[in-house]
């Protein structure tokens, strides 16, 4: 319930409340008394709260091939995305979306996530780009608007395009990966488009396995050349092109790549021959397993993942401008001027000439504070000298009807003061700013 809480409350204020303060934040967005307000935010509540349950429990939706997708939300651990996907959820129980529009969106939540993933891009930044998304919806462009969005994003929340995946992939330690992505990642590639839906996840009998064995025995050091045998060593072993599902993984061990494929002990089997899983198809019509035929599978895999978390075709103008680039990459101001600044998507100029960087600090600080007024009077009020009174300060600016800030720096310390406040919200990825004359 406290989770479901803190999740609503996210999508009404636009800002992720701590754990343990849900109950607090809660009376201060809600504090009504009077009966027909409460109906009021109870029904809001109610509306969210079928779907919200259903996101926790799949089993619950009678939709086997909706339930499916959810359930693999879960397995990737993207609970950050329930603010959006509630809403969203909602969407198709009362027919807004139909089914077929629900499945894509949940297939390209997925998509976004696991090539995030491949690249090892930090998965804190799904808090705010969720937290948004749902507003992003156009509602006469229902689906291509949240792809267009998500498109649009760039630095440390873009979306991996097809060249990044590839070039990743050729050397990605995969088996080492944390929780199920390793599971659902190889899964996914066996099931895409199978009519003979193979459980991958939680099942005993099938196992992940290298190709190249983790120890291998004596007859892979004859068989590869002394620089194969480093690479896979070294390079090539924990990735995608050197793993595979199977049966019979303890059978097969460290044993030399023909046994692997023909292995029939006493009668059982046991080779890559006899795999009815897709995965293995490759390993049955090739002799030997050497670079070039790893690099081979590696690419025929490749292509199956660009296919099973396929990119949307739709035409996107990235959110981005020519000169801009994120204040913690800039140099350091003194001596330029700015031109512009970008902040949550949002161009920022004082006239048609330039933008002062004393604009800039108030504008953003004031931004922060209507998001999370009393997190940024706890954490920086005295630091940057936030106050009732205007009295005792040189060039004061206010930041609200009660506040005012300090603002006699000069441009490096104001850099330095915003990143501080942007580091400690995890809004680094939000404020992009443009030198006058170019970077």
């Amino acid at each position: 319930m406290s989770d479901f809480i803190r999740d609503f409350l996210t999508v009404k204020t636009k800002n992720i409340t701590n754990e343990t303060d849900v109950y607090k934040a809660f009376k201060i967005k809600y504090p009504h008394h009077d009966i027909v307000q409460l109906e009021s935010v109870l029904t809001e509540i109610k509306q969210l709260a079928k779907p919200y349950s259903l996101l926790l429990t799949p089993d619950k939706e009678k939709n086997k091939k909706i339930q499916r997708e959810i359930k693999n939300i879960n397995l990737l651990k993207i609970r950050t995305s329930y603010p959006f996907l509630m809403q969203v959820y909602d969407d198709y129980l009362t027919q807004k979306i139909d089914e077929d529009c629900f499945y894509r969106i949940l297939r390209f939540i997925q998509t976004f996530a696991i090539r995030r993933f491949i690249l090892d891009l930090p998965t804190n930044s799904f808090n705010k780009i969720f937290m948004v998304l749902y507003d992003k919806i156009d509602d006469t462009d229902y689906e291509k608007s949240i792809y267009r969005h998500i498109l649009s994003l760039g630095g440390k929340q873009r979306m991996p395009n097809d060249d990044e995946i590839k070039e990743t992939l050729k050397d990605k330690d995969i088996y080492s990966s944390k929780g199920k992505n390793r599971e659902y990642l190889l899964s996914q590639l066996e099931n895409w488009q199978n009519k003979e839906y193979v459980e991958v996840i939680d099942n005993d009998k099938i196992t992940i396995e290298h190709i190249f064995p983790q120890n291998p025995s004596e007859d892979w050091k004859v068989k590869l050349t002394k620089e194969e045998y480093k690479e896979f060593t070294s390079i090539y072993l924990h990735t995608l092109g050197n793993l595979t599902l199977s049966g019979n993984n303890g059978a097969l061990g460290n044993r030399s790549f023909h046994e692997k494929k023909n292995m029939n002990s006493e009668g059982k089997e046991q080779g890559y021959i006899y795999s009815r899983l897709w995965i293995n198809s490759y390993l049955k019509s090739i002799e030997k397993w050497n670079a070039e035929t790893y690099k081979e599978r590696t690419k025929i895999l490749t292509d199956r993942f660009l296919e099973v978390w396929k990119l949307p075709e739709i035409h996107v103008k990235k959110d981005s401008f020519a000169g801009e680039i994120n204040i913690f990459d800039a140099e350091e101001p003194t001596g330029k001027s700015l031109e512009y600044a970008r902040f949550f998507g949002r161009i920022i100029r004082k006239d048609e000439s330039k933008l002062d960087y004393t604009t800039l600090f108030v504008y953003v600080v004031r931004k922060i504070y209507e998001i999370v007024p009393l997190e940024l009077l706890e954490y920086f009020g005295e630091e940057l000298s936030i106050k009732k009174e205007s009295n005792n300060m040189i060039r004061p600016r206010s930041i609200s009807d009660v506040y005012y800030i300090e603002t006699n720096y000069g441009s490096k310390e104001i850099f330095r003061r915003i990143r501080l406040i942007l580091s400690k919200f995890e809004l680094e990825d939000e404020l992009y700013v443009s030198f006058k004359g170019g970077n």
